[in-house]
């Protein structure tokens, strides 16, 4: 209803699909992307590269890089709506989420296993991913994470990595944080 509304009345106004509807079945995917501006798959499709390639075509995809979430955990969408909820309060609260604790999340901080782990783009795949499936869209997970983890995310995918030290001390030692 919102979507139908903000259409007519702002038609200007850039509409994304957010990865908290995790939607994963192709039809589902293209019938999105005719609907919103940008759409953001399930980090659970990341490494799906010709599914990927197939739904570039239509423009507006984007994928999450750097998602710390189990592969295929069954609570991540109810996770996701918390974070955001929680964002939108101002306060985090904790979640407990039973499938972490049989299967762990892949990382427990950005260069602490994440970067190894089975949804993570590095940036030589970003790259192509851009080049070989026409993907102009990625998205770095940051909401409800540690601060030095977005830190780190931000410098991995947007700074040399001559500059990461003194980036991440200008940033520490700012009032920016």
């Amino acid at each position: 209803v919102l979507n139908a509304y903000l259409r007519e009345n702002l038609p200007a106004l850039r509409r994304i699909l957010s990865t908290t509807r995790e939607i994963v079945a192709e039809d589902q995917i293209r019938s999105a992307l005719a609907e919103y501006d940008r759409v953001v798959v399930s980090y659970n499709l990341t490494r799906e590269e010709s599914l990927l390639k197939s739904l570039s075509s239509a423009g507006g995809l984007e994928v999450m890089v750097n998602e710390y979430c189990t592969p295929g955990c069954p609570n991540r969408n109810r996770h996701y709506r918390q974070i955001s909820i929680d964002q939108i309060r101002g306060v985090q609260s904790p979640f407990a989420c039973a499938f972490a604790d049989m299967r762990p999340p892949q990382a427990h901080g950005f260069l602490s296993g994440l970067i190894d782990g089975d949804v993570f783009l590095r940036n030589e795949d970003v790259r192509r991913y851009h080049d070989q499936l026409g993907i102009d869209g990625f998205k770095i997970v940051g909401r409800g994470l540690a601060l030095y983890d977005v830190i780190d995310s931000y410098l991995y995918y947007l700074i040399k990595p001559e500059y990461w030290n003194e980036v991440r001390d200008s940033l520490v030692h700012s009032d920016v944080l």
